[in-house]
């Protein structure tokens, strides 16, 4: 018979040892022979097996002392058995510093007749992180630094599972943040303390919330059709949007102020008004099929809203309730909203797989639509940062990014450790840009700190959780090495560096990650001045492609397209007289294509 224990501590051990019994045994024990414990490496399971008897006895008791202060473990055994297997997961962490630990397993067996014990020694063995580097804003030939350097930091939600997922600023300037799952809305200081509040209610799965005209956190209670209001400390209204008969289940999403009121989306085709005192009133916006999803009040003082599966942005009229629907991209799949700094609305559009790539549109109050093409990377939270540009999420599992476009289409990208599934954003009353993982349970937030042509990101892949890290990194153009310092549970680094690109040279970036307990390892990455940079692709009203590019003034640069990454073909050429142009390419397909720039 074999029983499986569920974890109690990570670990480590890829050691086998079997010791020599040392039991005390009263008359009439239970049998204990060959007792043996195998450990693979760090948090991994150490597996701890034995052949036994009764001797007659009743029903056996096995009790374990892992050796690592965690909680004796206990397990029942009929008397029939003949042998056992349990386990257990190390971490490699007391005492650091060391490539191993020396600890002590103790247990005993016990049945109705007496007991028996024994003593096992196992090692537990540290595994080196493992490093994967990538570094963002290729240097400009001549040009000077440009990106203003970002700092980081990720920060634990205390309720494992919890999926942070809307976020907003409160009115006492702390970020607000509601866990979908875990029927919560969190509270974290702009240093980063966090305080968790409970809904009472199951099944609310909070999503979007918003600052009321009350001092009041408002937020859409998905699972339950309801909109919920929470005072800062914690006191929490439910609110039931009205039903009726052969209508769907109300669904709400997302929520903004307007005055003295909050309006919200449901995807039971509708957008809803709430009053500070609870009274809601509701409205059809168009036939059934339309579930608006993305929310903001624009400069007109009207509602503007996304519609995701119709593919559509609108206009609700507050006067008189007409709404306006402006069409996308057949698969657009639009998503969140925000007021910008420039009077239009923007929202995010995912597209559709690898086939519609994801956009960042603009509309402005005339409805007159402009389209940013960001790649098949899911765009969907969206806001204006402190500086004057969008800043935005992307979902795929593959870019994990936080996304930032100026209004004149200059595009970077900031990745995230695989599974954060970065959710939604907004800018911070610290200047900072503050957004939700739910796939890792953190909150996130970006800081601009020192000044940098270029953006390097690291990722430490390391099974001990408990493990502090250093980062030491040559830039390879000579300077200082840089050090960094990790904490436990930070298994990312984003840090600026300025090169001066002034000649068209390529520069290697090496990067040696150590942990407490003397694992290291190493990688490196190149960072490319290029002489040719496509740095964004809008289209047009008139459908025509916009390529704005950089660098080769002087010399004729093809531009090539591709709709599958292997076969490229001319489209034309063009021969700039400064590094910063622009490409007009007429009449291009509808979507789908991919370009680059090539030089003799």
């Amino acid at each position: 018979m074999y029983l499986s224990l569920s974890r109690q501590t990570w670990g480590v051990c890829l050691l086998s040892l079997i010791v020599g019994l040392v039991p005390f045994v009263s008359q009439s024990a239970p049998l204990l022979r060959n007792a043996n414990i195998t450990s693979p490496n760090e948090n991994s399971p150490s597996f701890l097996t034995a052949d036994i008897g009764s001797a007659g006895g009743s029903t056996m008791v096995l009790r374990v002392n892992w050796g690592d202060g965690t909680a004796l473990d206990v397990y029942s055994i009929t008397n029939t058995a003949t042998n056992f297997s349990v386990f257990h997961y190390y971490e490699d962490d007391n005492p650091t510093n060391t490539p191993n630990d020396l600890l002590t397993v103790s247990l005993t067996l016990s049945n109705n007749t007496g007991v028996v014990s024994t003593n096992l020694g196992v090692v537990i063995k540290n595994v080196a992180p493992q490093l994967t580097l990538s570094a963002l804003s290729h240097v400009e030939v001549g040009a000077p630094a440009t990106l203003r350097g970002l700092n980081i930091r990720e920060f634990v939600v205390p309720s494992l599972g919890g999926g942070p997922q809307g976020i907003c600023v409160g009115p006492e300037g702390n970020l607000w943040f509601t866990e979908y799952s875990s029927n919560r809305i969190g509270r974290i200081t702009t240093n980063a303390v966090i305080t968790e509040f409970p809904l009472g209610s199951s099944g609310l799965g909070p999503i979007g919330i918003a600052a009321g005209p009350d001092d009041r956190l408002w937020f859409c209670a998905s699972g339950t059709g309801q909109i919920g209001a929470m005072t800062t400390n914690g006191v929490v209204s439910l609110y039931t949007i009205p039903w009726q008969a052969n209508e769907p289940f109300k669904t709400p999403q997302y929520i903004t102020r307007r005055g003295a009121a909050m309006w919200y989306t449901d995807f039971s085709y509708r957008i809803g008004r709430i009053t500070a005192a609870g009274l809601v009133t509701t409205q059809y916006v168009h036939q059934a099929g339309v579930n608006p999803l993305g929310i903001a009040v624009g400069a007109d003082n009207n509602i503007w809203f996304t519609a995701y599966f119709t593919d559509t942005a609108n206009r609700l009229r507050v006067t008189d309730g007409v709404t306006t629907t402006y069409n996308l991209a057949p698969f657009s799949s639009p998503a969140l909203m925000t007021l910008g700094p420039d009077d239009a609305v923007w929202f995010a559009q995912l597209g559709a797989g690898d086939s519609v790539p994801g956009k960042i549109g603009r509309i402005n109050t005339n409805g007159v639509i402009t389209n940013f093409i960001v790649g098949h990377t899911g765009p969907s939270g969206i806001c204006a940062g402190p500086d004057g540009a969008i800043w935005f999420t992307e979902r795929r599992r593959a870019t994990n990014s936080v996304g930032r476009l100026t209004l004149d289409g200059e595009l970077s990208r900031f990745g995230m450790a695989i599974f954060s599934d970065v959710a939604e954003i907004t800018g911070g009353p610290d200047g900072g840009i503050w957004f939700t993982m739910p796939g890792r349970d953190r909150i996130g937030r970006m800081r601009y700190t020192t000044a940098g042509n270029v953006v390097l990101s690291g990722e430490l892949h390391d099974p001990g959780s408990l493990d502090t890290h250093f980062v030491q990194i040559d830039w390879g153009d000579g300077t200082a090495v840089e050090t960094l310092s990790l904490p436990a549970g930070i298994a990312s680094f984003h840090v600026a560096h300025t090169y001066t690109g002034s000649q068209p040279t390529n520069y290697t970036i090496n990067v040696t990650a150590s942990d407490d307990d003397t694992g290291t390892s190493s990688a490196s990455t190149k960072v490319v001045s290029y002489l040719v940079w496509l740095k964004n692709m809008r289209r047009l009203a008139n459908g025509n492609m916009q390529i704005d590019g950089r660098g080769s003034a002087g010399r004729t640069i093809t531009i090539e397209a591709s709709s599958d990454l292997v076969n490229w073909s001319s489209v034309g050429t063009i021969t700039p007289s400064t590094n910063k142009w622009q490409f007009i390419h007429t009449n291009p397909p509808a979507s789908g294509l991919v370009y680059r720039g090539k030089l003799p």
